[in-house]
C-alpha cells in the first residue's frame, strides 16, 4: 500500500490542519471609458458652414418635417465630426494649465521616483529644485489666467467668475 505523506504548510509544519487555497481570480480590467466632447474653441467655423449649406437637401412641399429634421441633425452631426475637433473631458481640468506645467510636473514625478529608489543628497536637491520651479510656474500660471479672466470681466459675469475662482482655488 502506497502511503501519502501528510500535507505541510508553507511554513514546513506538518500536520497542522490547515491547507492554502491558491486560486486565481480572472475579472476583466475596469477601466473608466473616457468622454470626449467638442472642442468649440478650436473649430473651424467657416469649413462647418460651408460643408452644412453643401449638405442640406432643397426642401420641397411635401416633404414630412420629421424627414426634415432628422436630415438636418445628420447634417450637423456630419459637419461637426469633420471640423470640431474633441478633446477628453475631466472634471479635474484646470484652466489654467499649460504644457510648461505639464512637463515641470513630469520631472517633478521623475525625480521623486529616483529618490524613493535611492535617496542621497544629490536626489533630494533634485527634488527641491523640480518643487521649486514647479510651485514657481504654478502660481505663475494661476496669476496670468486670474488676471485674464479679470481684465475682460463685466458686472454681469462677476458672480459666476468668483463662484468658479472659489471653486478652483480654495480648499474645501
Amino acid at each position: 500500500v502506497d502511503r501519502m505523506e501528510a500535507p505541510t504548510l508553507f511554513t514546513g509544519a506538518p500536520l497542522r490542519g490547515h491547507l492554502p487555497v491558491l486560486t486565481a481570480l480572472h475579472q476583466p480590467s475596469q477601466r473608466v471609458k473616457r468622454t470626449t466632447v467638442f472642442n468649440y474653441d478650436d473649430a473651424d467655423w467657416k469649413l462647418w458652414t460651408v460643408e452644412l449649406d453643401s449638405s442640406l437637401p432643397v426642401v420641397g412641399v411635401d416633404d414630412r418635417p420629421s424627414y426634415l429634421y432628422s436630415t438636418f441633425l445628420s447634417c450637423i452631426a456630419g459637419a461637426s465630426e469633420n471640423h470640431i475637433p474633441k478633446k477628453v473631458v475631466c472634471k479635474y481640468s484646470k484652466p489654467f494649465w499649460t504644457e510648461k506645467l505639464t512637463e515641470l510636473a513630469r520631472a517633478l514625478r521623475q525625480a521623486h521616483g529616483k529618490y524613493r529608489y535611492r535617496r542621497n543628497i544629490v536626489n533630494k536637491q533634485e527634488i527641491d529644485q523640480a518643487n521649486e520651479e514647479y510651485k514657481t510656474a504654478l502660481i505663475s500660471a494661476k496669476n496670468s489666467w486670474i488676471h485674464m479672466k479679470l481684465s475682460g470681466l463685466n458686472v454681469s459675469e462677476c458672480n459666476a467668475f468668483w463662484m468658479r475662482y472659489r471653486r478652483l482655488f480654495l480648499k474645501e
